[in-house]
């Protein structure tokens, strides 16, 4: 079921942009993939994602669980901050960085509990290769490292060859064993 029409066209009525996004809040909340599935609506929430309140709380805490299986809503998301940060690039605002620091930190939470099951291993990479500016927290680039070596002593094939064009990324990464040609092999087979 898509979000009611009336909603977007009673956005001229609420004065209080709160007062909308609680509304969008409460119509993604239950909602499976909202990212993929309500792109609109998510981008409404997009500036709220910032805030401490225990309903985002909620919403984040629902979205990192979604992004552990689904490329789509990787992907929307993250094209969404794209986009308004192309609209402003005189200034990025303080709540993309605010987004970016979150996302760094959840997916420094998510390398950081081990083991991890190789289905969500997939949607780790898959964002992190695709987005490798999450890599300048060095937080999280050293659980990457430690994932990327525990993948080449262990291999794990993982098969990301169709999803990330970001393979690249660990062709020119610091540590030498990320670089490793075999670790490329691993992940295109």
């Amino acid at each position: 079921v898509p979000f009611p029409s009336e909603y977007w066209d009673s956005l001229q009525i609420y004065k209080d942009r709160k007062e909308f996004c609680e509304l969008v809040l409460n119509f993604v909340i239950d909602k499976p993939h909202m990212w993929c599935s309500y792109p609109k609506e998510m981008s409404e929430l997009l500036f709220v994602l910032d805030k401490d309140h225990p309903s985002i709380f909620t919403l984040r805490s629902i979205m990192a669980t979604q992004f552990k299986t689904c490329f789509e809503c990787i992907y929307y998301y993250h094209k969404k901050k794209e986009e308004y940060e192309i609209q402003n690039p005189e200034n990025v605002p303080i709540f993309l960085q605010a987004l970016h620091q979150q996302d760094q930190e959840r997916l420094t939470l998510c390398l950081s509990s081990f083991p991890i099951e190789p289905i969500h291993i997939t949607f780790i990479l898959f964002e992190i290769l695709n987005y490798p500016d999450l890599l300048e927290s060095e937080t999280l680039d050293e659980k990457f490292t430690q994932l990327i070596l525990h993948l080449l002593t262990t291999q794990l094939e993982i098969n990301l060859a169709d999803r990330v064009p970001g393979l690249y990324v660990l062709l020119v990464h610091h540590e030498a064993g990320v670089r490793s040609g075999y670790l490329v092999h691993i992940m295109i087979q």
